[in-house]
């Protein structure tokens, strides 16, 4: 079936036993597809920078309008792939919540890690568990320097020492080096930040 699809025309497609589809008279690879549920999906086909033909469903109408279901043809039409760009959302979506906590971490991966490498093992363990206990439970993709920061300069207001602060630094920055190979993070915030304590917690400080 064939038609210049429009939001009204789109409106008045009636709901039929057996789902069927509409093409779009103007643009081939612009389609809507109605349901027996009533469900009226947009969809849209194109070649991808590979030369393979893709279909990807753009979503349901009214919440997706037939401008915006053009649109996305149009970006396709000039060189976007839509259909990678939500499987890769989705796959980074997975991985990321399969990411641990810096908790779930130490208490797994690095034990392992430290037990088999480090004499001082249980110690190094307990040194990051207490001085980062506040980040525990947040996922290691999401701690970030400025975080750290913030803990190390509270740290140097409660009268920590510097060398202290600073070797509890290189502990989980080592931490963050056994999560990259064991492919549990990609990125090491706690990295070569020695004593670069943020503005903010200066001024708070003084």
């Amino acid at each position: 079936m064939r038609s210049k699809l429009s939001n009204a025309t789109v409106r008045s497609l009636a709901i039929e036993d057996k789902r069927y589809e509409v093409v779009d008279t103007e643009l081939t690879g612009l389609r809507v597809r109605v349901a027996p549920s009533g469900k009226k999906s947009w969809a849209v086909l194109y070649v991808n920078a590979e030369g393979r033909r893709r279909r990807y469903t753009v979503g349901t109408f009214p919440a997706v309008t037939a401008d915006q279901a053009r649109t996305i043809l149009g970006q396709a039409a000039q060189g976007r792939d839509p259909a990678t760009e939500k499987r890769k959302i989705r796959l980074n979506a997975k991985q990321r919540s399969e990411m641990p906590t810096l908790r779930e971490f130490i208490e797994g991966d690095y034990a392992n890690w430290a037990t088999a490498h480090k004499r001082d093992a249980p110690k190094s363990i307990a040194r990051i568990r207490s001085t980062y206990r506040s980040l525990l439970d947040k996922k290691l993709c999401d701690i970030t320097a400025w975080q750290l920061d913030k803990v190390r300069a509270a740290r140097l207001r409660d009268g920590i020492s510097r060398h202290t602060v600073e070797r509890d630094r290189s502990a989980l920055s080592q931490l963050y080096e056994v999560a990259i190979t064991a492919g549990a993070c990609s990125t090491n915030p706690a990295e070569g930040r020695k004593f670069q304590i943020c503005v903010i917690d200066c001024q708070a400080a003084n």
